[in-house]
């Protein structure tokens, strides 16, 4: 007999006021693939993914769990039967340690009742190595690199026993090296036999990884292909429902007169007035123009901009020159005001007033 598929969504329907998000989705997930679930946003693919984790739980249709009909009421029970879910927007408690967020509302505790913080940052400890994280199991979560943060909720994650485990746009915030980082994680999650939902637009990240893409617009699915009989023009196709035109963006136009330009920046390591996190920085920028910054994870990319933007105004010299004028902000305010802005790396903490 053969062995039934791990998930089975069954006419899944879900309607909101004035609009239905999802509307008959009958899929199903084999046991220990990365199934990636594609679609341009507004198509479905977050609400999925809500109905199978317990966050959503007033959905028409049936969800089979290896085989068998089960109704979630909260996340609590979904957790209990094995499925983990890594949010766009992360789910971690700021003012707490990483350990505190990897075994909140399960602390282990001494035989007189008493929270065991060793024993927690230990259990926390080791399974944060296991992710190739080195970060301390001690430190505030705020402290942390969104990769860094990312990995604490895998490893939340498997402290549950999870053994399904749904991605919502895990790279949409990560660099180069942490995404390359996350993605032998999910490798190594896969050789422990873990079945991945993937929720992705980015088609080379879900033609690395997956097994099989199912395909969301407007709602409804519209296939399920197996990675190695489709292609991205394919995919792309179904997600939008019309072929898509490769853009020629031409020849790049000229620039025009220097709007930016940065002389001899300097910038401390916090806490070492002789060691520098930005050394003699110099460069222009044009109008109409972009430039580039690359560099490794802590090369002072971050800092650099957070420098000009008057984030950080911890700089030991330098000159910065706007429109012609020399400035020097002491507050973001100020470079907004002279018509600067800036796209945080995290933009959820940094970006927007959340409250």
């Amino acid at each position: 007999m053969s062995t039934p598929p791990v998930i089975s969504f069954e006419k899944v329907t879900k309607r909101f006021p004035g609009v239905v998000a999802l509307r008959d989705v009958t899929l199903e997930v084999d046991f220990g693939e990365l199934h990636a679930v594609v679609g341009e946003n507004g198509a479905g693919k977050t609400t999925l993914m809500r109905c199978l984790s317990g966050v959503i739980t007033d959905f028409e249709g049936t969800l089979l769990l290896r085989g068998r009909p089960v109704c979630f009421r909260s996340t609590t029970d979904a957790e209990r039967a094995g499925i983990g879910i890594i949010h766009q927007e992360l789910n971690l408690v700021d003012g707490l340690s990483a350990a505190a967020n990897i075994h909140l509302g399960r602390e282990p505790t001494s035989r007189i009742g008493l929270l065991d913080e060793r024993a927690m940052e230990r259990a926390a400890g080791e399974l944060l190595r296991q992710l190739e994280c080195e970060v301390d199991p001690r430190q505030l979560v705020r402290e942390l690199r969104v990769g860094d943060r990312q990995l604490v909720e895998i490893a939340k994650a498997l402290s549950l026993q999870t053994d399904i485990l749904i991605m919502d746009e895990p790279t949409s915030a990560l660099t180069n090296a942490e995404v390359a980082r996350l993605f032998r994680v999910i490798q190594r999650l896969r050789g422990r036999g873990v079945t991945i939902l993937y929720i992705s637009h980015k088609m080379d990240e879900v033609f690395r990884l997956a097994d099989r893409i199912s395909v969301l617009r407007d709602g409804q699915l519209v296939g399920t292909l197996r990675r190695s009989d489709t292609n991205a023009r394919e995919v792309t196709h179904l997600m939008v429902g019309r072929a898509i035109e490769e853009t020629d963006f031409g020849q790049p136009r000229s620039a025009g007169d220097v709007v930016l330009e940065v002389r001899n920046l300097w910038l401390p390591r916090p806490g070492h007035a002789r060691r520098w996190r930005l050394k003699d920085i110099h460069f222009s920028l044009r109008r109409g123009e972009i430039l580039g910054l690359a560099g490794l994870m802590g090369a002072g990319r971050t800092e650099l901009l957070e420098c000009l933007f008057g984030s950080s105004v911890d700089a030991a010299g330098g000159q910065m020159i706007l429109d012609g004028r020399e400035v020097s902000f002491r507050h973001p305010a100020e470079a907004m005001r002279a018509g600067m802005a800036l796209v945080t790396e995290d933009r959820k903490r940094l970006g927007v007033f959340a409250n």
